[in-house]
């Protein structure tokens, strides 16, 4: 409350007619996310935050991205070259382009930059032996069983999919203290989603809630084995689906996301898998990664469940509980990053011998038919708001500019200057949503009530990140051995008061969006 944050109320169900709660799961009508002022405001807010929190979440993960579009693009040559909702918002590139080395290659849709959001494969080569990897249980076949099935899996799906490549991955610091064991979460997760087809008795919907919370929260502690249980869930609602209805699509993507969105996306703007620090600055680190990615990937899952109603056209019980979702969330990646600090400091070469030391580029192939796939998916998603008339496959066709412009970024000028300015990570995210929020308030100013007010907000929306996403490209990286200007040593107390303001400003954009 000092700082201006309404705290929300957890627990119980929360009426909010402007997203689609009702405040009472057994009543579920019909919900328009432009139906009313309130709602349109709530559909513009949502829009917004989606689009930032992809945003950097592509740009932190830029690095194997805009590498495996530079390899795609050289072996295409003479050949061919996760606005609105959930998964459908803009996002930019510029504002949040990494570190030095890094690309400015976006992704402006949620399941798109989850499949290009990057983190390091394998941090833990040459580790000496922690006490854990000195356990006897690991001399038994049987506990090292998935040991190299878990690094050749890694490798070899990347060539298919880096997403389902990524999430193999994410269960590392589970498989590195537990072994063979590690299995548990993934039975856990096929038993929820079977208990929930059997609870919602033969109608479409998402799963009850408190199974819905159960199944996100897996899938924050292990990728793999939440984005099993909401396939299976998905496969076994599926004879329940109207495929002539688009909304109930929606509803099953939207879960899909559910499932490992946040801790992909949390993971994607705040790698917390490092090798432990000693001293202050280790624990500095480690009080970032858990405030950052947790505040992060808490907000994340809160915005999936909050756009459900908005996708499906719905007011779906799930909505009742977005202050619920975001807490849970938050408190479970905290624990997550606690459980990974245990692993790299006690299991640090099984982590490496767990994990494959490069990953192979996806195949030229495979980098267009992402793209295509995109392109209809931004129609997807965005026809919830704008319809399927020229409107949508314009604005879906500018969404994909920033994300194509890492194909080119390599043959257009970089102004090292530029690159020392312009901010990065979450002091970018927190600059693309105050730019947001900025945008709103000024059209709310100038156009009021106007019914096409959402349509104008989106191409000014894409008209912002497209400008953002130049300069990222424009100012890449900077010249040869130079860090940005508060990297270097002797800014180090200034870098970390400067993070503590950035947490507090993002603590109040994000409850503002």
């Amino acid at each position: 409350d000092a700082l201006g944050i309404e705290l929300p109320a957890v627990g119980e169900p929360v009426a909010n007619p402007a997203i689609g709660a009702s405040g009472d799961n057994s009543v579920i009508v019909e919900f328009d996310p432009l139906g009313s002022p309130e709602a349109i405001e709530a559909t513009n807010k949502l829009m917004a935050a989606t689009g930032a929190v992809v945003a950097v979440a592509g740009a932190v993960g830029a690095a194997a991205a805009a590498a495996a579009a530079a390899g795609a693009a050289a072996g295409a040559a003479g050949a061919a070259g996760a606005a609105a909702g959930s998964a459908g918002a803009a996002s930019s590139a510029g504002a949040a382009a990494g570190p030095a080395g890094t690309g400015a290659e976006m992704n402006e849709d949620v399941l798109d930059a989850l499949a290009a959001a990057d983190f390091e494969v394998d941090l833990f080569q040459d580790a000496p032996p922690g006490p854990g990897d000195r356990l006897p249980l690991f001399a038994l076949g049987l506990v090292t069983a998935l040991d190299n099935i878990s690094r050749r899996w890694t490798r070899s799906v990347n060539k298919v999919s880096p997403l389902v490549s990524k999430m193999i991955n994410d269960g590392v610091y589970l498989r590195a203290i537990f072994g063979s064991f590690s299995m548990a979460p993934l039975l856990v997760g096929i038993v929820l989603a079977i208990v929930s087809l059997g609870q919602n008795s033969g109608e479409l919907l998402h799963p009850p809630v408190a199974l819905f919370m159960a199944i996100a929260v897996l899938g924050i502690f292990d990728a793999l084995a939440g984005s099993l249980a909401v396939m299976v869930f998905v496969l076994g609602s599926l004879p329940l689906v109207d495929f002539g209805e688009i909304t109930d699509l929606r509803m099953l993507a939207g879960i899909v996301v559910a499932g490992f969105g946040p801790i992909v996306l949390a993971r994607s703007i705040r790698n917390f898998r490092r090798r432990p620090m000693p001293g202050v600055e280790g624990l500095l680190a480690r009080v970032g990664d858990i405030a950052f990615a947790s505040l992060m990937g808490g907000w994340v899952a809160g915005l999936i469940v909050r756009a459900l109603p908005a996708l499906t056209g719905l007011t779906l019980p799930a909505a009742n509980y977005v202050p619920t979702f975001q807490l849970i969330a938050t408190i479970a990646i905290a624990v997550r990053i606690v459980l990974e600090d245990f692993a790299a400091r006690l299991y640090p070469q099984r982590m490496d011998r767990l994990a494959p030391d490069t990953l192979p580029q996806p195949p030229a192939v495979q980098v267009i038919a992402v793209q295509m796939m995109k392109y209809f998916f931004y129609v997807f998603i965005a026809s919830a708001f704008m319809g399927f008339g020229p409107v949508v496959w314009l604005a879906s066709a500018l969404f994909m500019i920033p994300g194509l412009l890492g194909f080119v970024a390599d043959k257009l000028p970089n102004f090292p200057w530029l690159w020392r300015v312009l901010p990065v990570g979450l002091p970018g995210l927190a600059m693309i949503l105050g730019l947001e929020i900025l945008l709103e308030n000024s059209l709310t100013s100038i156009l009021g009530d106007d019914p096409n007010f959402s349509v104008i907000f989106i191409y000014c929306l894409l008209a912002l990140i497209l400008v953002v996403s130049v300069l990222g490209v424009l100012g890449r990286e900077g010249l040869p051995g130079e860090e940005r200007f508060f990297l270097r040593p002797g800014w180090r107390w200034v870098y970390r008061i400067f993070g503590i303001a950035v947490f507090v400003l993002l603590m109040q954009f994000t409850s503002m969006l």
